[in-house]
């Protein structure tokens, strides 16, 4: 039986916000879109869904962009 568990949310035990941060800002480069933010304060904390609204507001824009990732 377990006695505890441990549940990390981003930032909490290591700081991986930059590195995924980062790792969306080259991504985006690469495949020649600018995200509609690039600021790391605005995805610090953020869902998914949060991260993706704030990476391409417009809805339309962004299944399209999902479906070929």
């Amino acid at each position: 039986m377990y006695k505890a568990v441990i549940f990390d949310m981003d930032g909490v035990l290591i700081k991986s916000e930059e590195f995924y941060f980062e790792r969306r800002m080259e991504f985006f480069k690469k495949i020649g879109v600018k995200p509609d933010s690039t600021d790391i304060k605005d995805y610090i904390g953020a869902s998914n869904k949060e991260v993706w609204q704030h990476l391409v507001a417009d809805e339309k824009n962004a299944r399209t962009l999902k479906r070929h990732i």
